[in-house]
């Protein structure tokens, strides 16, 4: 084995050591002494750091190779001028390392590192030793001395516990914006870093990143949402302005992209809600249940075609009263399965069921017959009249349960929506009103984007019909 083998353990005696010191002093290379008297170059350097602290020959010892080891010489600590490096480093150039050696009296490895540092235009006034360094951060006008191994400070406990509070309440971005204001100063980057509690690396890729003039912002997006909301589209939401940026410019975009593009150009979507009114609901004059829903299981119905389920409801467009007016109502018929808009009517008086009937049967004849007819229990719906007329061309009819309006929601939701993206028709008459309800329910089934389809009604069905009024 290695540790039975044993080390050349060859013993020196003083004038031997003091005669190879003195030809090293007489300009001869270290290397070259070594080789012309076989000497290891770690032994012949212990030597002459030895000779430099006094400490070569120690009383009652014999000198082996194994005896003069560097580990228990102590490191040389001393400190030097940022002008005795330039000057060591220049000389170096011109004489060489044994001169430089020589004249200044330094270690070797202490010489090469400043060379090295030179090559890479590191060799600058900013030192990385026990400095002094002001942190002052906004927000307090408190003064903190700090040092890379701790706080050197007059300051009482109570205020630096104050200053390292204020610290960490600024953001990383806040802090790295410091940090670069002030790294021309006196202190390295690193002992700033230190200071203000972040990582070196983290503030290095920062800068790489452009971050100090704050987020860029693509010009080509932020053009698409000037020209979407130019055309009058405050109402569209992140996912909706998103969808109507790739079908129009078949470009994807992510949605927090968008919504930091919306917010930097204070662009806020418009959005205006109206609290409901529920009313109560009347004696039933026959029963009728639910086909949409499984009470036991909880599963809702979805058809899986065209003309499976149709849904219906009215809803106010003008509530009475309200610039001494008479109230408006719409009454919308829509097919589940595509979200389109198979016929609607207006109505200004009380109760609209005989108009409803009218409506009903004039698609039956024009268009086709569902197999379900899902409402609420409104008195337009729910009467015997509609039970006939049902039974009479083989529809199911459902009813959702008392006070729950979401069995059906498609309705509500569309409602919503309409209201919404019209600011719920205020300050328009009847006649405005039926016009702009008009248009919206052409654009919905022809053009606009709805987010469960990703696509318009009319684009995922094929349809061909148009709504019918009466």
């Amino acid at each position: 084995m290695v540790e039975n083998i044993k080390r050349n353990a060859k013993p020196y005696s003083k004038d031997y050591i003091k005669k190879i010191l003195k030809t090293i002093n007489e300009n001869d290379s270290i290397s070259a002494v070594c080789r012309k008297h076989n000497i290891a170059s770690t032994t012949l350097r212990t030597w002459i750091t030895r000779d430099k602290l006094g400490i070569l020959f120690p009383k009652n010892q014999k000198y082996k190779k194994s005896h003069l080891n560097t580990r228990c010489i102590k490191k040389n600590n001393t400190k030097y001028s940022y002008g005795l490096k330039r000057n060591a480093v220049n000389y170096y150039w011109q004489q060489g390392i044994n001169a430089t050696l020589k004249k200044y009296n330094l270690p070797e490895t202490t010489l090469r590192r400043w060379v090295g540092l030179e090559r890479e235009g590191k060799l600058s006034k900013k030192t990385h030793g026990p400095i002094e360094s002001i942190l002052q951060a906004p927000g307090y006008n408190s003064i903190l001395r700090l040092n890379r191994k701790g706080i050197i400070s007059e300051l009482n406990k109570i205020e630096i516990d104050y200053v390292f509070n204020q610290i960490k309440k600024l953001t990383t971005i806040s802090r790295y914006r410091i940090i670069h204001s002030t790294r021309n100063s006196v202190f390295s980057v690193s002992t700033l870093c230190k200071n203000y509690l972040v990582s070196e690396s983290g503030y290095y890729r920062w800068v790489q990143n452009k971050m100090p003039s704050g987020p860029k912002l693509d010009e080509q997006l932020s053009g698409f949402i000037r020209e979407i909301r130019s055309q009058g589209k405050n109402y569209l939401g992140i996912r909706r302005l998103k969808i109507e940026i790739q079908n129009n410019h078949q470009i994807v975009y992510g949605i927090k992209k968008i919504n930091r593009h919306l917010k930097a150009l204070n662009l806020e979507t418009e959005t205006y809600y109206r609290p409901a009114v529920y009313r109560g609901m009347k004696n039933a004059t026959y029963k009728c249940e639910n086909l949409l829903l499984n009470v036991e299981t909880k599963e809702r119905f979805y058809p899986k075609k065209i003309n499976e389920l149709w849904v219906s409801d009215a809803s106010f467009l003008r509530k009475p009263g309200f610039q001494k007016t008479k109230k408006l109502k719409i009454f919308t018929i829509m097919d589940v399965y595509d979200r389109y808009i198979v016929g609607y009517f207006f109505w200004e008086k009380n109760l609209g069921g005989e108009k409803m009937i009218e409506l009903l049967k004039k698609i039956f004849t024009t268009i086709t017959i569902p197999k379900i007819f899902h409402s609420d229990r409104g008195p337009e719906f729910y009467n015997t009249y509609m039970k006939e007329l049902f039974l009479k061309n083989n529809v199911r009819q459902s009813l959702s349960r008392p006070y729950t309006p979401t069995d059906n929601a498609f309705m509500e939701r569309f409602y919503r929506t309409m209201k919404v993206e019209n600011r719920y028709f205020e300050k328009m008459e009847n006649w405005e009103i039926k016009r702009n309800a008009r248009n919206w329910i052409d654009i919905y089934n022809n053009q606009r984007y709805h987010s469960s389809l990703s696509t318009s009604p009319q684009k995922f069905s094929g349809r061909k019909i148009i709504p019918i009024e009466i």
